[in-house]
């Protein structure tokens, strides 16, 4: 058992080895395949042999939800939903193997999952391939969800079981830091607009890359506000959520770093009002001041490296007449945002037309919207739920809503407040902005449920 307590400096060592394997994954594209595959194989026989009685199932699970897009970064010979499936296999064996189940199953998770299964008769007159590859496609996202929520509830996570879990997957992020530090090509041969930036990212997806990015930048941002070390020098901890921030800023894309940052504020806003004595909220008032430097100092660096393309990308964002410019007066780039509210307005006008059992699981792109318009891939969890399961998904998207709320409401401690919301805002916000193409949305969304035994000391309870 990885415990980092009993290891010392060990964590610090396969931080290191892991920089290596990202540096390997890009010099020899099969290395990113075998690595994983061995892993996959270790953990079906550590599970086998050790029946989860250390955690094994979840750390293996955030491992892989930190390495998913590097592999498909790094075209390893694997499935391209790999991910999912995996991080649903590895909680599904945990749940077996485990000798004593002491968290109970909330049904509620198979109800979500079952909901999903109706509309898949309205694809009944698609080819078999183009069937499976669309259900696939669309509901292992919502599979990983449930299963993860299965496992995940009233499972009980101390301190330490928390920062393994969260180092886990730092491990991988890391050694996608690596990967993308050599793919990206020199600052002179890059060409930056006001579109996001596909050189930036390792020649993958910047949503994709900014996702895993700005979740990796979140979580040492709640370290930071829990004053918890992820190894044992502090400024190093910084450093790796610098360098997390600042390559997700590179992206272009938005919906990865903010989303985080918006979990971060709530948090300081949730300790700012839970504090009852002085020095508490001041330690919180220089955290906030601390994080939104820092922040501010690598975004006016990347700013300036991309000759004010970064602020320009941001300004079309929270700025209304910038939004009316879709083309760049000097290069002639199309500089639209991306889409994502005509798309969700297209599935809002495709669920009033088909209310009950929707379109059917991916059938929303290609579908005609008008004589000239067809509507695109969707974008946006929420409104997908609404326009391929109708009112199936409309249920479904109120338990995604409704369960956080409860699990927040019945937590007492302070700071497990704030790791509840964390994972929320991460969870629903990715959601938003990127669908369910990653594992990380299902996987975070299964973390809000744990019970964290997070502190004994009942001066941090909440006040509520």
């Amino acid at each position: 058992m990885l415990n980092l307590q009993s290891y010392g400096d060990m964590n610090i060592y396969l931080l290191g080895i892991h920089v290596i394997f990202g540096v390997l994954s890009t010099v020899f594209p099969v290395f990113s395949t075998l690595w994983i595959a061995a892993f996959f194989a270790y953990t079906i026989f550590r599970l086998q042999k050790y029946s989860n009685s250390d955690g094994w199932a979840h750390k293996a699970s955030a491992y892989i939800v930190g390495v998913e897009v590097l592999l498909r970064a790094s075209s390893a010979s694997l499935p391209y939903e790999f991910g999912k499936y995996c991080v649903s296999l590895f909680l599904v064996l945990g749940l077996v193997v485990e000798k004593q189940r002491k968290n109970k199953l909330n049904l509620i998770f198979y109800l979500y999952m079952g909901l999903l299964i109706p509309s898949i008769l309205m694809l009944d007159s698609m080819d078999f391939t183009i069937l499976r590859k669309m259900v696939s496609y669309n509901l292992s996202g919502p599979l990983c969800l449930s299963i993860s929520g299965l496992y995940m509830y009233h499972r009980v996570f101390r301190k330490i079981d928390f920062i393994e879990l969260i180092y886990f997957f730092i491990l991988t992020l890391v050694s996608h830091i690596a990967f993308n530090s050599i793919k990206t090509p020199k600052l002179s041969e890059i060409t930056f607009n006001l579109s996001a930036n596909v050189d930036t990212s390792g020649g993958f997806g910047p949503n994709q890359v900014a996702t895993v990015f700005g979740f990796g930048f979140g979580l040492i941002g709640l370290f930071w506000i829990l004053k918890v070390k992820l190894t044992k020098f502090k400024i190093l901890d910084q450093l790796i959520g610098f360098f997390f921030l600042g390559f997700a800023i590179f992206t272009f894309s938005r919906g990865g770093v903010l989303v985080p940052l918006i979990g971060l504020l709530f948090c300081l806003i949730i300790q700012s009002f839970g504090t009852k004595n002085f020095s508490q909220l001041f330690s919180t008032l220089r955290t906030f001041f601390l994080i939104i430097v820092s922040g501010l100092v690598i975004y006016f660096i990347v700013n300036n490296i991309t000759h004010d393309y970064l602020s320009r990308r941001y300004e079309k964002t929270f700025n209304k007449r910038a939004q009316k410019s879709t083309f760049n007066e000097e290069t002639g780039v199309n500089i639209d945002l991306s889409g994502r509210e005509d798309i969700f307005l297209d599935e809002l006008v495709i669920f009033y037309r088909n209310p009950i059992l929707g379109i059917g699981p991916g059938a929303s792109r290609g579908y005609k919207i008008d004589v000239n318009r067809y509507a695109f891939t969707a974008h946006t969890e929420l409104s997908r739920l609404l326009a391929e399961h109708g009112f199936y998904g409309l249920i479904d998207l109120i338990i995604l809503l409704v369960l956080p709320f409860r699990k927040y409401r019945t937590e007492v401690y302070l700071d497990s407040k704030m790791i509840i919301v964390f994972f929320v805002v991460m969870a629903i916000g990715t959601m938003l902005h990127s669908a369910m193409r990653l594992s990380l949305p299902g996987f975070t969304y299964g973390l809000i449920f744990i019970d964290y035994q997070y502190f004994q000391n009942p001066l941090i309870k909440s006040s509520e």
